[in-house]
């Protein structure tokens, strides 16, 4: 079985729903989960789901939507908060590096200003647009590439605003930490 990849929405920013990631590690492990592996501060786990853990699945949901569900209830359940979880398999997260629309140019690639927002939903139904300045986006099959050059914290497309526009749950990741977790899970 091949490594998953969660990503946490919103924790341990601002003083604001905090979770010890050694705490987090123990109640995945504690449901089954094992190779948990986190990685800093901001919600990042890299685990293989158990056997047991998917086998009360609901038929036609994902195995990635129940892995999100699981971790998402054991969060409530051990933490008391409610807290966003998007799951992609190692296979996924490969597909969305290698499928960086940048690469073929290097001029324009600088990965200290490069983004990657995942969506709840597989596939988008109609990409949005929106003024971006200096910045760049680029639509993927489950994802968002943004190039900011002057920085996220200076861009318009936020979590929160393409929540609002896609009515999706959706986190953003730097590049260095979505290469550091692709090369977690393939370990």
């Amino acid at each position: 079985m091949s490594k998953f990849i969660a990503l946490l929405r919103g924790i341990n920013v601002g003083g604001k729903n905090m979770i010890k990631m050694a705490a987090l590690k123990t109640a995945l492990e504690s449901i089954g989960f094992s190779q948990v592996e986190t990685y800093i501060q901001s919600g990042n786990i890299v685990f293989l789901p158990g056997d047991k853990t998917l086998a009360t699945g609901k038929s036609g949901i994902s195995t990635e939507q129940q892995l999100a569900n699981i971790i998402s209830q054991q969060i409530q359940s051990d933490f008391g908060l409610q807290i966003p979880v998007l799951v992609v398999s190692a296979t996924t997260l490969q597909s969305i590096l290698e499928n960086n629309p940048w690469f073929a140019d290097p001029k324009q690639f600088d990965d200290a200003h490069f983004h990657v927002s995942l969506f709840g939903e597989a596939k988008l139904a109609i990409p949005i647009t929106v003024e971006l300045g200096a910045n760049a986006i680029s639509w993927g099959d489950c994802c968002l590439y943004l190039n900011c050059p002057n920085g996220y914290s200076n861009c318009k497309v936020t979590n929160n605003w393409l929540e609002t526009k896609l009515k999706t749950t959706c986190t953003t990741r730097n590049w260095k930490t979505l290469q550091t977790l692709l090369a977690m899970s393939i370990n």
